[in-house]
């Protein structure tokens, strides 16, 4: 494989549209699940909404949590899901060519798993084209991955905060208002390591795009992304898919597509909550000042409740705002 691409973002940020849009074109080989290379390997993972404890394993431990994962991408999905990729993978085949313990180096590990999975999606190795990789957790690992693959590139999509906390809360209850408080922390942990990569990449190997763009814009994105990792620009890249397959995306409001499509870049402003906003004013302002998102006013105090909060949920999220979060 020539060298790696990793696809940085928070939950509903956009991470799933990128990786469809390039999962299409011929010289790249995108992986169609979030591989959760840290998670198999029982990192310490400080992302909120998949983080984890680190865990000592044995070979037969550590070798199972990466079949497990590959498991877990055959059997059928969500319709929330970033894609099914369920009867698509030979398990058989990953085992035979993923060969892995505890001494193994990381770089040889991942080496390992990337070819395996093209071996269980395609019987073949990977050969000579670019590996795409997305895990929410990725951002976090960004700098060490820079340091076994000095050639990789990394590219980090941002939402605008108000509409990501929209279309994350959905995401994670569509019929009450839920206690968010692992909704904050997600975002402020994601914020955290945009603010911490962006100090230490240059920007031959770190890009940062805007969903908004993206979307609204997607031939000009798409073709500054191609010069960034250094392929030819086809517009095979504007036509979402998985494994080659026109993908109907993961929104959370049922509705399917087959092209990038601005329809629901606003909705937000009629769907969010005045808590959310002063949320957001309160720990992000910097994000929105720094990428030009224009900060929102609610004339409605903290206090006020929100349709569809039960009493459970409304105290836990006020004394969110007032107590648990870093002023």
């Amino acid at each position: 494989m020539k060298r790696k691409v990793f696809i940085l973002g928070c939950h509903k940020s956009g991470t799933s549209l990128l990786r469809s849009l390039l999962d299409g074109h011929k010289e790249l080989f995108v992986i169609p699940i979030e591989a959760h290379i840290f998670e198999n390997l029982g990192s310490w993972i400080d992302y909120y909404y998949r983080n984890q404890s680190p865990k000592i394993l044995n070979n037969s431990g550590l070798k199972n949590n990466f079949i497990k994962r590959i498991k877990k991408a055959n059997k059928p999905s969500s319709k929330y899901s970033a894609g099914d990729t369920s009867g698509k993978w030979d398990i058989e085949l990953f085992k035979k060519y993923f060969h892995i313990n505890q001494k193994t180096k990381l770089k040889k590990i991942i080496n390992s798993y990337f070819n395996s999975i093209h071996h269980s999606l395609y019987n073949s190795s990977i050969k000579k084209k670019i590996v795409v990789e997305k895990s929410v957790e990725n951002a976090e690992f960004a700098p060490i991955l820079s340091q076994i693959f000095p050639n990789a590139k990394f590219i980090r999509i941002l939402r605008n905060p108000y509409s990501n906390i929209v279309s994350f809360r959905k995401y994670k209850n569509k019929k009450n208002f839920p206690y968010l408080k692992s909704i904050i922390y997600t975002l402020y942990n994601s914020y955290y390591n945009l603010y911490k990569n962006n100090l230490f990449f240059d920007d031959t190997h770190y890009k940062i795009i805007k969903y908004e763009n993206l979307v609204s814009k997607p031939k000009e994105v798409l073709s500054n992304i191609s010069k960034f990792i250094n392929i030819k620009y086809d517009d095979v890249l504007l036509k979402p898919s998985i494994l080659n397959k026109s993908w109907y995306g993961n929104s959370i409001t049922d509705k399917k597509f087959n092209k990038i499509s601005t329809k629901r870049l606003s909705e937000w402003q009629e769907e969010i909550s005045h808590l959310e906003t002063l949320l957001i004013n309160k720990l992000f302002t910097y994000i929105l000042n720094k990428f030009d998102y224009k900060k929102k006013k609610t004339d409605k105090k903290y206090y006020y409740p929100i349709k569809g909060e039960k009493l459970k949920s409304y105290f836990l999220n006020r004394l969110l705002y007032k107590y648990f979060l870093p002023s």
